[in-house]
């Protein structure tokens, strides 16, 4: 399997790069092909997320999958689902790149940075809350959250 960088134009991708280029090359004209579409998002925002939500994990006793699913939920990126017997369940939508672009992913992150300050942080540790706070936000002069290597 190979991932490589396409840029859509219209109903079809180009090549975003030599190693795409490389890639497509090998393949024969009318060569069916199965394709992942994975969409691009800031890698710093990605791994400030996954670094938040482990520690969060750790904090509450929970899986990483599971607090992903909650704050999912909590923001408002779930389906309500009829699950039989007058019941009802959340189902909270993905966050990766199959399911969200780089531009939905900083608004899921902006909201779960106020779910998390609004309902997490009352529910653990104050060695926890340091922890998670500076990775929270890193104010900039629009005061949003912004690039930080880890």
């Amino acid at each position: 399997m190979e991932r490589v960088p396409m840029i859509v134009q219209g109903i079809s991708l180009r090549p975003g790069g030599a190693e795409a280029i490389a890639v497509l090359s090998r393949l024969k004209v009318g060569q069916r092909v199965q394709v992942e579409i994975y969409q691009e998002r800031p890698k710093f925002l990605s791994n400030k997320a996954a670094k938040v939500f482990e520690l969060i994990g750790q904090a509450k006793g929970m899986r990483v999958r599971n607090v992903r699913g909650w704050i999912a939920v909590g923001t408002g990126r779930a389906d309500l689902v009829d699950i039989g017997g007058g019941k009802v369940t959340a189902i909270p939508h993905g966050t990766g790149p199959r399911d969200m672009s780089g531009e939905q992913f900083v608004s899921f992150w902006h909201d779960a940075c106020e779910f998390i300050e609004r309902v997490v942080f009352p529910g653990i540790t104050p060695e926890h809350r340091e922890l998670i706070a500076p990775l929270l936000r890193n104010q900039t002069g629009e005061s949003r959250p912004a690039p930080t290597p880890f």
